[in-house]
Formats: structure tokens, sequence, C-alpha cells
């Protein structure tokens, strides 16, 4: 077994601003219940005598000079408080931009937004400023093509005040959006990015490649990465321990993302309290897609991960790599992990049939797998740990069913449209269509529940979809799109007909006069599906005393 290393050196952490004591007061005003109305002015207010009441003239509040009075100190006081706090600015950076690099900007202060014009920057920065959750820092890309930020020849070994990444974020509320990093390198964990004592920060329509590590994180929590493509990270001096991810701290989320290739090491590996994988695309590591393994935060309880909607493809490994690890849980170090996995509606393809696709290798590391497809390996479970159970999942008919595993469905093909090509949406005589359960539950970190039910849908690459519903769930990654008439109108003599239809299907317009004969007559034949409104015209339909129309599809 390989030695595993540490993520390293903790950048400095950033105080959390201590709470204000709120203060609260009233004035309350009384008369006692016996005293007689009189006709003079009462004493008894909550508020002085009035301008007026002073001059023996009865008076009901405050008069309107010192309202007046009142109203300016106010204002006065807001102007004061608005010109002393900073305020947010938004800075340009570019070949011809005041600010030349991100290494030029000034102190960013709450609010700030920084805009980068697509070029090639050689250069390395921490991020070191903090936003807040109403006033984020935001640096972000612009332009038609993302700004590519190249480390060749920057030094990023982590000895302070040189970054172990690209970017090395230690603060608070930061987004970096739009962005691209490459070539890090110090043969060891040179990452793309790295968050370091920073929580809330998110990562969003990113691309990081060709460094040793592409994302680390540590001492942190909720982090977000979303709509990125992650690949091709790695290094031969760091064999087996240079991943695509490799994340730490207290939560993470990775949703619509494209993570694939990593070159010595898995797509993705965690050691953090809890993880979310929501529909993402990973693929074609050299020792491992998944590993959801031990620190110190997962000996807590409540350390669980859920996998919703995600398409995790291997690919036949290398000698000397593992060949056999797809999704592990549990711990790589001797820690503890009390947990579950909960895995709903994914679905996995195996490179060849060494793969074995749920390990479990911690005694508090239990694995709940449901709607699931398992294709290419009849190895559906390796060790055990605390426990592997299982329903309503599909497999080949020669795989080996585990004992804890229910109502799964057997089948010798589950219905691809194209599996070569990797389009794994389902043809209508998908055997996995209507065979899901209806009803799933996850906990979250802190033991919340959750419906399971996936609602959204991987789209190649880095984007996403409603998933379709028909009132009965389909397995795997992808619901069968059942065509739908969208709308049938009349443009002079012509009908146009309008219908959705599902990408990676074929589908025929036809039409009748006469119910009762079931006669149909096609009207267009071998229409390809898009994924969105397919609008078709019938000729001279509109001449016609009646016509009806149906849509048949097929793979």
């Amino acid at each position: 077994m390989k030695r595993r290393r540490f993520l390293k050196q903790r950048g400095p952490s950033s105080p959390s601003p201590l709470p204000s004591p709120e203060g609260r007061g009233r004035i309350l005003a009384s008369r006692p219940a016996n005293r007689k109305p009189s006709s003079f002015p009462s004493v008894a207010r909550g508020h002085s005598l009035s301008f007026g009441e002073r001059a023996g003239v009865r008076g009901n509040g405050p008069s309107l000079l010192t309202k007046c009075r009142s109203f300016f100190v106010a204002v006065i006081a807001a102007w004061l408080s608005w010109a002393a706090s900073p305020r947010a600015a938004t800075y340009q950076v570019g070949p011809t931009r005041s600010y030349p690099t991100v290494g030029s900007l000034p102190t960013l202060s709450p609010g700030d937004i920084v805009e980068i014009d697509p070029a090639t920057y050689n250069e390395v920065k921490r991020w070191t400023a903090p936003g807040t959750a109403a006033q984020p820092i935001i640096v972000r890309g612009v332009g038609a093509a993302r700004p590519v930020f190249d480390a060749t020849g920057q030094t990023v070994d982590g000895v302070l005040p040189r970054p172990r990444a690209v970017f090395q974020v230690e603060a608070d509320y930061i987004t970096l959006a739009n962005l691209e990093f490459q070539n890090a390198r110090n043969g060891d964990n040179g990452a793309g990015i790295r968050v370091t004592s920073g929580n809330n920060i998110t990562v969003t329509n990113c691309r990081i490649t060709m460094c040793d590590m592409g994302i680390m994180c540590d001492n942190n929590s909720n982090l977000v990465i979303a709509a990125s493509e992650i690949a091709s990270n790695g290094t031969a001096l760091y064999d087996g321990y240079s991943h695509n991810l490799y994340l730490g701290g207290t939560s993470a989320t990775l949703r619509f993302c494209y993570i694939h290739d990593s070159l010595n090491g898995q797509n993705f590996k965690t050691r953090a309290h809890y993880t979310e994988l929501l529909y993402n695309y990973l693929a074609d590591s050299q020792d491992g897609e998944v590993g959801l393994v031990d620190a110190a935060e997962t000996a807590a309880t409540n350390s669980h991960a859920v996998m919703i909607g995600n398409i995790i493809i291997s690919k036949p490994r290398l000698s000397g790599y593992n060949s056999g690890r797809f999704i592990q849980f549990g711990q790589d170090s001797g820690g503890q992990h009390n947990g579950t996995l909960y895995a709903f509606n994914n679905t996995f393809i195996a490179g060849d049939g060494r793969i074995q696709f749920l390990s479990a290798n911690a005694t508090g590391a239990v694995v709940v797998a449901q709607n699931n497809v398992f294709y290419g390996s009849g190895q559906i479970l390796g060790t055990l740990g605390g426990g592997i159970s299982g329903t309503n999942n599909w497999m080949q008919s020669t795989a080996t069913v585990p004992a804890t595993f229910y109502a799964s469905v057997l089948g010798s093909d589950p219905g691809f449209v194209n599996r070569a090509a990797r389009d794994l949406h389902l043809i209508g005589a998908s055997g996995c269509r209507n065979r899901a359960l209806n009803a799933l539950q996850y906990l979250d970190g802190t033991g919340a529940a959750h419906s399971g039910l996936p609602a959204l849908e991987y789209v190649n690459h880095l984007q996403n979809r409603p998933r379709p519903s028909d009132g009965q769930t389909d397995l795997g990654a992808y619901e069968y799109h059942v065509p739908a008439f969208s709308a049938i109108r009349l443009s002079g003599s012509d009908c146009l007909v309008d219908f959705t239809a599902a990408s990676g299907n074929q589908y025929d317009l036809q039409s009748t006069s006469n119910l009762a004969r079931s006669f149909w007559l096609p009207v267009a034949t071998n229409i390809p599906g898009t994924d969105g409104t397919i609008r078709i015209t019938d000729t001279n339909a509109a001449t016609q005393p009646k016509r009806f129309y149906r849509v048949q599809a097929f793979p």
C-alpha cells in the first residue's frame, strides 16, 4: 500500500469579527388612572415640551422646527457614516488596463469586483482580503475567452510569502469565475487553486489543467465548485498521490463539473467531513474515480457523503495502478469514518471486469445504493466496511448480486442511446425505465434529512437541465424523455406542429383523419431529437376538415 501524504502548510486564518453589543431602549409614558383631565399642558409625556407648549400653546408633540432639526441631524449622520465606510470598487485587469496584472491590484475590500481581460498572465497570487456574506469579493474573467493564468517558471512551493498554487485563497467569501489555470509544478502538490483557511469559497466556470494537483483545500468549510473542468492533472514525481481534486475541511460541494483524465491519481479525493457530488461527469482516472477517505474531521458523527445524478466512467488502467478501485468510502490511513455514503440515480460504467464498483473499508462507513445503473463489471461490491446495501439497481445478468441488494433489475444491456460514444441517455425500450424508487432520503453533515430524488440532469458539458418527470422515476442519471406536443396551430393552409424530444433518439410524426380506423400516415420521419422543441410543418393540412397527430420514438 502506498504511503499517504497529507495536505501541507496551512495558511494564516483570518480572524472572525467579534459580535458587537446591541443596545435597546424605550421611553415609557403613563398617566395615573385617577388623574383628571386638565386644560394645562401635561408634563408627564415621554418627550419634552415643544416650542409651542412652552409658549403656553397646547401642543401634540414636537413642533415642525424640531422635526426639521432632527431630520437634518439624521441625514448628516447617515452621510458621515457612508463617507467613512469603505465602498465597493470594480478593478479592471488586462494588458491595456491601469492594472496590467492581478499582482498590481490594491488591497481589496468587501464587495470589490476584479474583472480580468482575456490574455495569458504569467503570475501566481495569494488572495488574503476577505469579503462578507452580503458583499463577497468576486474575481472573474470577462470577454469572449477565459483569461489564462500560466504558472510556468513561477515558484509555488508554499514557503511564505509564496503560494502553493496559481491562486491561493486564504480568506472568506471569495468567488473565482470564468478563469483558467495551468502549469503549477513543484514536483509534489503545486495546484491550480488552493483554498486554505478560507470559508464560503465558490469556484465556477473555471478550467484547471496540467498542474500537480487540480484543486486542493484544507482547514476550510463550504467550498462550492460548479460547472468547471478539471482535467489532466498529476505528476509522476508524486505517482499515485496527485489528483484532479484533493479536498479536506468541513464541507465541499461539486456540481455540474467535468472531471477527467487524472494522470497519476484519482479524479476526486476528499477527506472532508461532508461531501456532495451532484450531477457531474467523472471519467478515465488512472487510479480511481472517487475516494472519500479519512481525516480528523471524518471521526465525528454525520460524516456523510451524497452522490446524485452523476455519470462515472472508468477506463482499463495501466499496470502498477489500482485496477479495481472505482468508489471507495472509508479510510486509507487507519482513521475513522463515521457516516453513510448515499448513492442515488447514478450511472456507473466500468472500463473492464476488474472494477469493484463500491467499497467501504472502515467499521463506521456504510453505503446505501438506490436507483443506480452498474454496467461493465459483475463485481458490484469490494470490501464491505460497516455494510453496503441497495435497492432497485440495474446490473448485468452475469453480475454477482449482493445478498443485501433487493429488487435488482437484471439484463444484458441497460438500453443506452450509444454506449460506445458515451451517450448514456435511455432509449424507449430500456429496461431501466420506470423501475426506480420514487422516495429517497439522505442526511447531510449536520444530520438533517433531505429528499434524494434527482431534480436535474447533467448536460455535456458543464451544463444542466431539469430532469423530466412522468410520475415514475427511471434508473440511472437520465430520465427517458417522453415526447410531448407543446403547440399545434395554423399558418395559412399549413399546420405547424411543435413537440419536445430528447437528443439521441429519433422520431416520426404521423397523422390521421379518423382515429377509429387507426391508419396513420407519415408527416416526417427520422427526426433527430434536440433536447428542445422541434417544429414540423404539415403542408396543406389546414385544408382538411380534421387531423390528428402522434409522435413515435425509436432508438
